[in-house]
């Protein structure tokens, strides 16, 4: 059977149908239509949604990776900073006699009068170590403290100040005070 005879078939069907058939049968086709419209229009659509969501999702991740990124480089620059600021050993002559010079100096403390206690060294990181000292004096100037503070914090050295604490006495003219320093270098050198 080819197309032709197929065709003549149909038409010969579709003249031997009443009316009421042929209603049905055009109202079935125009049904048919609607249910393939929808179903196309329906997986396009999804289709549209799922790459919508993709799209905002890569947009999201875009902008977390940009900001994951510059906090990257900033914390590389600090750490830049660091390295910059810590590859030096310490004073020269030493830790203790630094802080016993800069207490003489710029506290005006006197020999007798402070006490400089080591601490034991601990790792920070894996290239640094950190070796904590204890500063105890008393003086009545608060000016001479600034000084001394200014001194170990301004210094070229790699000083960190990690406590103060300074109280007044019950008279009221001496402060005693306690500051705790230290020293982090370089522990591959």
């Amino acid at each position: 059977m080819n197309f032709e005879e197929i065709k003549n078939q149909a038409i010969e069907q579709l003249a031997k149908m009443t009316d009421r058939e042929k209603f049905l049968l055009l109202g079935m086709i125009a049904v048919g239509l609607s249910l393939l419209t929808i179903s196309i229009t329906s997986s396009i659509a999804d289709t549209f949604s799922f790459q919508r969501r993709k799209i905002q999702a890569l947009e999201k991740n875009f902008t977390s990776a940009t900001f994951v990124l510059d906090r990257y480089e900033s914390l590389r620059n600090k750490l830049t900073e660091m390295q910059k600021t810590f590859k030096n050993e310490g004073p020269p002559g030493g830790m203790r006699s630094y802080l016993e010079e800069s207490i003489t100096k710029k506290a005006g403390v006197v020999a007798p009068n402070f006490a400089i206690k080591a601490g034991l060294p601990v790792t920070v990181g894996e290239n640094y170590t950190k070796f904590p000292y204890t500063v105890t004096f008393s003086t009545i100037s608060i000016g001479k403290i600034v000084e001394f503070l200014e001194e170990i914090t301004n210094n070229d050295s790699n000083l960190l100040l990690t406590k103060l604490e300074i109280t007044k006495g019950r008279m009221g003219e001496k402060l005693n005070v306690v500051v705790d320093v230290s020293n982090v270098t370089n522990a591959q050198q």
